[in-house]
C-alpha cells in the first residue's frame, strides 16, 4: 500500500516507501504472532477468545480509520512504532537475563 500511495513519485521514493511499509508490516505481524504465542500458553479458552475478538475489532476499526481518517491512523501507527522501538530493547534484555541465568548454573556444574 505504501508503494502504491507513492506510485507517481520518483523510483527512489517508491523503494523507500516499500521498505518502510514492509518494515511496519513486519513489526505488526511479529508483534501479533508473539502475543498469540503467549496467549496460547494459557490453558483456559477465555483469553484466546477475548484476544480473537480484540484482533477482529482492531482489524475492522483500523480499516475504517485508514479509509475515512488516514491521518489519525498514521498517528496511531507512529505511536505503535514508538512503543515497539521503546519496548524491544527491554524485551531483548529480559530474554537475555532469563536464558543467561538458566544457562550459567549448568555450565558451572559441568566444570
Amino acid at each position: 500500500m505504501a508503494s502504491a500511495a507513492f506510485s507517481h513519485a520518483d523510483l527512489a521514493v517508491r523503494i523507500i516507501a516499500l521498505l518502510v511499509g514492509g518494515g511496519v508490516a513486519l513489526s505488526s505481524h511479529g508483534t501479533k504472532a508473539a502475543v498469540r504465542a503467549t496467549a496460547n500458553l494459557s490453558p483456559e479458552p477465555f483469553s484466546n477468545i477475548a484476544l480473537s475478538l480484540a484482533e477482529d475489532a482492531v482489524a475492522v476499526g483500523s480499516s475504517f480509520l485508514i479509509a475515512w481518517f488516514p491521518l489519525i491512523m498514521l498517528g496511531i501507527v507512529v505511536l505503535f512504532l514508538v512503543v515497539f522501538f521503546w519496548l524491544t530493547p527491554k524485551i531483548v534484555r529480559a530474554l537475555k537475563r532469563r536464558f543467561g541465568a538458566t544457562r550459567a548454573p549448568t555450565s558451572a556444574a559441568g566444570s
